[in-house]
Parts: structure tokens; sequence; C-alpha cells
């Protein structure tokens, strides 16, 4: 549709890309090809930076001297920069990606069985979401449920992502791409818990 309007695709990477997809940009999965695409985060391991991507013809269109950023070019940023882009190359961290995303997706498929209220998990990659509902007829959100689940995994010293979704409900993982196996499977072990725990400790009506 866009190539028949001749109109730019631009696409928001700012935390899909670099590996954490299983693929190194998410839009490879997608069968799309973005005209702009806008990176940062896993892009320095933590130092601020950012970077958009594009056709050469787009960007020699602009006249000299537009595109101009007070922090363009930084030393600091542009070495961490390389540093990651040399990691995620030589520890292949896309593979490992794919590896930790099956191990995570199957444990969230015996989830869905097993627990009552996990209505839904679902993700691309390490971007992943647990929906918490009320019970597996209504599907009826269950946000307060989703703020126990991050409590008690914090209480746990497991660090998940604050609930997002539009109903709040979905308890987000992100979980580093150089996590090992065994670090994986203590992760999940204390999310498991955090999830069955507040199956049995409802709040007072």
């Amino acid at each position: 549709m866009a190539d028949k309007l001749q109109a730019l695709v631009i696409m928001d990477e700012v935390q899909a890309a670099f590996g954490r997809t299983g693929q190194f940009f998410a839009f490879q999965s997608l069968g799309i090809e973005p005209d702009l695409l806008c990176v940062a985060k896993g892009i320095a391991s933590g130092i601020p930076m950012s970077a958009i991507i594009g056709r050469k013809a787009l960007f020699d269109a602009l006249p000299a001297g537009v595109l101009s950023s007070t922090y363009g070019g930084n030393p600091l940023a542009c070495a961490a920069c390389l540093a990651t882009l040399d990691v995620i190359e030589q520890d292949d961290l896309v593979t490992r990606a794919r590896h930790l995303t099956q191990t995570f997706h199957g444990r969230f498929a015996t989830w869905m069985k097993d627990i009552p209220g996990v209505g839904d998990a679902r993700g691309m990659g390490l971007s992943m979401g647990i929906e918490l509902v009320v019970d597996s007829i209504s599907k009826m959100p269950d946000p307060a449920r989703a703020l126990r689940v991050v409590k008690k995994a914090a209480e746990d010293g497991l660090i998940v992502l604050p609930p997002s979704g539009s109903d709040s409900n979905v308890v987000r993982l992100a979980p580093p791409l150089v996590l090992t196996d065994a670090e994986a499977e203590e992760g999940l072990r204390r999310l498991e818990d955090a999830l069955r725990h507040t199956v049995s400790n409802q709040p007072a009506l």
C-alpha cells in the first residue's frame, strides 16, 4: 500500500532492534523494508545514543546542515555503540535470543494451561507480555493482579516491567540477550511463583 501511494514507511525500533526479536531488526521478520528506521537503547548498552537509518536518497535530498544534534558524534557513545555491535556479532546474540525465546514461550504455553487467570502470553522474541484476566470465560482484564504479580516478583528479587496494555493487565518482560540458561530458568521459576502466589492470595472483597 505504501508503495502504491508513494508514501514513506518509517518504523520505530527503539526497543525492538539489535537482536531482541530474534532478528537483528524486527522488520526482517515482517516482510517489510522501511524507508527510515529509528533505533536506540540496545545500540550502546545503556550509554545514551540513538540513530536514524534510512535510504541514501532520502538523506541526499536534504540541504546540507539541516540535520544536526547537540550530542551528535559523541565519542563515548560512538565507542559504546561499536563495542556493543562487536559483542552482538562475536557472541552471536541474535541466535541466542532465538534460543531463549523458545525457552520462555514454551513455559508460557504451560502456564496458560495450568495457572488460572493467565489469559494469554505473547510477544516477538524477547519482548514479551503475559496477559492476566479474571477468568478464562469472560477474559475480563485483571490489572490489580498484574500489579500484585509485579510486586511479588520484586519481593523475590525478579524485576519485570510495570503492567502495560490498554487495560494495564499485561506483565511485560524484556530479559537481556546475554541471559544464561540457568538464569533464565531461575527467573521463570520466580515469575511462576509470583503468578501462583497471586492466585491463592486474592484480596478480600
